[in-house]
């Protein structure tokens, strides 16, 4: 039996160039084709995919197959494949049942956060589709999330698909939505990780607190802008900017800041941009509303950057007593964090914590993407 791994996951996902799932799905993808000879990679060869991946693809003869020109289904046909997804791809669900397949379900977003108030916010007036998205989600959450569980339990109910997650959070979160699962049926592996790679450059902002991911509602990230735009008006004494990454469209976001001068709005960034970034900057605010495992926070801490973070979903589990929790939904608790961590004491307590939490999950980490692999292998 041959490996087919769905490089699709390690893709952008509509207007997400990068995200937690496809960098889950590179490491993973990364270790695998190190312990073995050969493996089928499934791919769209017209949209953007980290090129070290083509790279050791060519360089061991690995078969790709483009999306474009073949659907899953019609590559499984053609040998005998075991088939790992690092994300759900649900046409899975109707593939006969000698199709072996593993598939890493990272979390239950749709169940667990279906909606938010500012959803819209992060919208672009001219993608009437996902506008009508965004209003199916607020105005029929409950169908939505009604026929969002109908098809995980589709799923669920296939003998010839393995699970894999990435947190207890992320494991009891299925088990809790789905009581016909047992908790054997799952297996957990914390999400693996590669340090980012450690800069020698400096940022030109000076102070600044960094935020990642802007463009997605689920980070949350208007209203922590909200929150410092607030301080900055109320305490212009204050020093410091905000920079932001991920956000493709900044003019979406002007309208909640006064103080435009104070806040860097920036595109996605390379591993090794986001890695100055990190080690720059004075403090990492993470408003997440939703998380499976949750790479930002660690990736700051890896840099000794103090963090505040959401209190919520898997975080908790993630982070530990690292980092200063807020409410993700009051603005005001943002802003409560943000002044705490002006104060140099608690600051360096926070900075001790994160540097020892790091070195915790990154073992851990290790650990997982060894077992994760093996386990893959182990099905073939």
């Amino acid at each position: 039996m041959v490996l087919l791994y769905n490089l699709r996951g390690c893709q952008p996902i509509k207007h997400t160039k990068f995200h937690g799932g496809g960098r889950y799905g590179e490491v993973i993808f990364m270790t695998l084709a190190e312990k073995m000879d050969f493996i089928a990679c499934y791919y769209d060869a017209n949209i953007y995919i980290n090129p070290d991946i083509i790279d050791i693809c060519k360089s061991r003869n690995f078969k790709l197959y483009d999306s474009n020109s073949y659907s899953i289904a019609e590559v499984m046909k053609q040998g005998d494949y075991l088939l790992y997804s690092p994300l759900v791809p649900f046409d899975i669900i109707n593939f006969p049942s000698h199709c072996k397949c593993i598939v890493t379900v990272h979390g239950l977003r749709f169940l667990e956060t279906p909606y938010d108030r500012y959803m819209f916010a992060y919208c672009s007036p001219y993608a009437i589709k996902e506008r009508i998205k965004y209003l199916y989600d607020r105005y029929l959450t409950a169908i939505g999330r009604a026929k969002y569980k109908r098809t995980y339990e589709q799923l669920f109910n296939r003998e010839n698909i393995k699970y894999i997650t990435v947190s207890n959070h992320s494991k009891y979160s299925l088990l809790s939505f789905f009581p016909s699962l047992v908790p054997d049926s799952i297996r957990m592996f914390y999400s693996p990780a590669m340090a980012l790679p450690v800069s020698s450059s400096m940022e030109r902002f000076g102070k600044y607190y960094l935020m990642t991911s802007g463009n997605r509602w689920t980070k949350n990230t208007i209203r922590a802008i909200i929150a410092f735009d607030t301080l900055f008006s109320e305490r212009p004494t204050l020093e410091g900017k905000v920079v932001i990454t991920g956000i493709d469209c900044p003019k979406l976001f002007y309208k909640y800041i006064k103080n435009r001068t104070r806040f860097i709005l920036l595109d996605y960034v390379s591993y090794e941009k986001l890695a100055s970034l990190y080690q720059n900057a004075y403090l990492f605010v993470y408003p997440t509303l939703n998380e499976g495992f949750g790479y930002p926070p660690i990736e700051a801490m890896q840099f000794a950057t103090p963090v505040i973070c959401s209190a919520i979903t898997s975080t908790t589990e993630i982070c530990g007593d690292s980092v200063l929790y807020f409410n993700p939904y009051s603005i005001d608790e943002i802003k409560n964090r943000i002044l705490m961590m002006e104060n140099p004491k608690i600051r360096e307590f926070y900075v001790k914590k994160g540097i020892e939490r790091y070195k915790f999950i990154a073992a851990e980490q290790r650990q997982a993407l060894d077992d994760v692999t093996e386990f893959i292998i182990s099905q073939l």
